[in-house]
């Protein structure tokens, strides 16, 4: 029967739903035995009309098609009917579970390693790319598998090993630079492999993953990056296991632009505290964003007559979000910190320099699976150049007006609330470091300091067995300060009994572990008697005792019932009503409840920023 005449007779069937055995046994079946796969698309084309009833009395034909192909390596009809599948598992889905969908694809696994042919398996399964899963999906769909997959860049865990060797490497890899990869040997991997997502080369090389015996090695290499590593779309190849004379190294992930930033995102440094990204300002034609200064300094820096950063290193300023890895977002441009002075208004602010195209309008603020803009929040534009509200009239009128605000903190999430008040702020003074930290530090510091010192010395004498008590004690009276306390003493010899059988693990994350875990109860005793805190201090640590560890502000406002936790630092407060804009940044919480915030025109004025 010629092919014309087959296509009519399919037809014919179709139009008449009189499907039988015979038809696939005759008309279908043969051509995916004799690699037809033209003739394979057209007879499904003409069958893409037939009910679901139809399809559940017969795909099981066309199921048994799909394993002849695979096994015959027949991948170009294996591929007609792999899609034509995976098509009929979109369309059975509701407009409801769609949106959802990000990309569909049918693929095998692949459980070979010498990729010698086109299907190494017959492992065949239907991949759904979603952003966000849901309780009702199918997991089969005419008995084939259907798997799902979220971006879940947290669980890569091969390529965040790679990552992490990549940031504790020392010295220089040299990477031959005769190889390449040109435009035209990318464009041609790209158009072979769907599920290649990034290629870049690589001084490191991966291996033994899937053995469960994961290393990475110093070997110049060519990483492919793939969606997920060890699938296979139908009528698709195995990777190259070399590129220009280069292995190959296959990993799993997909390149991301850097996220968005968005009005209450966390941020801060590894070094010290993590603060809130507050709003965003437009300074002499480049994007940057508020917070507080103290989220970037150490108690220690920030005590200091004059605080400044190191103008010959750029200042990073990092990202961070839940289920996700931290990166740069910016960096430290302007910074203030005046305080101390009745007569100015106290800033305590740090202006970060972002990229231009890091600002969403439409999703502007940091809420769950909401986007908000920046008129919800009552801003006239993105940017609080236009969008200042002045707390005077707010401050002064009687009666007070209640207001309707809305504040996003890193910890304490979105907040919109319509009983907020303006009042002036009658607390003065705001901890650097809560004094309990201080002390606990200060006391911590001096008994690893003297930890250190005894081992040291005992470590020059001939011992033939671990030294005891009385040898501590004797070496603790011949190299420490005499006016240690008995406690300290007795923590001290504690800590060298334990650690000394293993010299060398006496790191100080060792003896921190050791203070902190095994002599709790005396150290907690310790750091909870402050008069004897004052005393060690005062005798162990003169610096720490001058050490200066609050500041006094003025001209700062009270805002009432906004919520303010430790990490909200720099939260900006906006308004919506009686007036809207911006207010102020909170910089610290009441004890009376709410939060200290400085009034946000003064910090714009500080940084001589126009407002509109």
């Amino acid at each position: 029967m010629l092919d014309f005449a087959k296509l009519v007779f399919t037809i014919h069937h179709v139009d008449r739903n009189t499907f039988s055995s015979k038809f696939w046994e005759r008309i279908v079946l043969p051509a995916i035995e004799k690699k037809d796969s033209r003739l394979c698309r057209f007879l499904l084309t003409i069958m893409t009309g037939m009910t679901t009833d139809q399809w559940d009395y017969c795909h099981h034909y066309l199921l048994e098609g799909l394993l002849s192909s695979m096994t015959n390596q027949d991948k170009d009809t294996s591929k007609v009917i792999a899609w034509f599948i995976t098509k009929k598992l979109f369309r059975s889905f509701g407009k409801s579970v769609r949106k959802y969908i990000t990309d569909i694809w049918p693929a095998f696994l692949c459980n070979c390693h010498r990729k010698q042919h086109e299907f190494c398996s017959d492992k065949f399964a239907i991949y759904i790319e979603m952003n966000t899963l849901r309780p009702d999906l199918p997991e089969t769909f005419w008995k084939i598998d259907v798997k799902y997959i979220t971006d879940d860049r947290a669980k890569i865990r091969q390529s965040s090993q790679i990552h992490e060797h990549l940031q504790n490497l020392s010295g220089n890899i040299h990477f031959p630079d005769h190889k390449s990869i040109s435009g035209v040997d990318a464009k041609q991997l790209f158009n072979e492999h769907s599920n290649l997502s990034l290629i870049c080369k690589s001084p490191l090389k991966s291996i033994g993953f899937l053995q469960k015996k994961h290393k990475v090695i110093e070997q110049p290499s060519i990483q492919l990056y793939c969606k997920r590593k060890g699938l296979i779309p139908v009528g698709e190849n195995h990777f190259p296991r070399a590129i220009n004379g280069l292995q190959t190294d296959v990993l799993e992930g997909s390149p991301h632009f850097l996220s968005q930033l968005k009005i209450g995102n966390q941020v801060g440094t590894d070094e010290f505290k993590m603060g809130t990204l507050g709003g965003f300002v437009q300074v002499r034609g480049d994007k940057a964003f508020l917070t507080c200064l103290h989220v970037f300094l150490s108690a220690d820096e920030l005590a200091a007559d004059n605080i400044s950063l190191d103008d010959e290193k750029t200042v990073p300023v990092k990202l961070y979000r839940k289920n996700e890895n931290s990166h740069v977002c910016g960096k430290i441009r302007e910074i203030a910190f005046e305080v101390d002075n009745e007569k100015e208004t106290s800033i305590d602010a740090a202006l970060v320099e972002i990229p231009v195209d890091s600002i969403d309008n439409s999703n502007y603020v940091d809420v769950d699976n909401v986007q908000v803009s920046f008129k919800d929040i009552g801003m006239k534009s993105e940017y609080l150049n236009s969008s200042c509200v002045d707390y005077k009239p707010l401050l002064f009128s009687i009666p007070k007006p209640v207001l309707r605000t809305v504040s996003v903190g890193a910890v304490s999430g979105c907040f919109d609330g319509n009983k907020a008040q303006v009042e002036a702020n009658k607390e003065k003074c705001i901890d650097l470091e809560p004094i309990d930290k201080i002390y606990s530090r200060a006391v911590l510091d001096e008994i690893k300091r003297n930890v250190n010192i005894v081992i040291n010395h005992l470590q020059l004498i001939p011992i033939a067995v671990l030294p005891d008590d009385n040898i501590i004690k004797t070496s603790i009276q011949q190299n420490c300060a005499r006016n240690l306390s008995f406690e300290i003493k007795n923590i001290i010899i504690d800590v060298i009994k334990n650690i000394y059988p293993t010299i060398h693990c006496t790191s100080e994350v060792d003896i921190d572990n050791f203070i902190l875990c095994k002599t709790n109860s005396r150290f907690s005793a310790i750091v909870g008697d402050v008069h004897m805190q004052q005393a060690f201090l005062k005798t162990t640590g003169k610096n720490m005792a001058i050490k200066r560890t609050s500041r006094r502000v003025y001209n700062q406002l009270y805002i009432s019932n906004i919520p303010f936790q430790p990490g909200d630092s720099g939260t900006c407060i906006y308004v919506l009503s009686p007036v809207q804009g911006c207010i102020g940044m909170a910089i610290a919480d009441h004890p009376q409840g709410g939060c200290i915030a400085t009034p946000i025109m003064d910090i714009l004025k500080h940084f001589k920023i126009r407002i509109k």
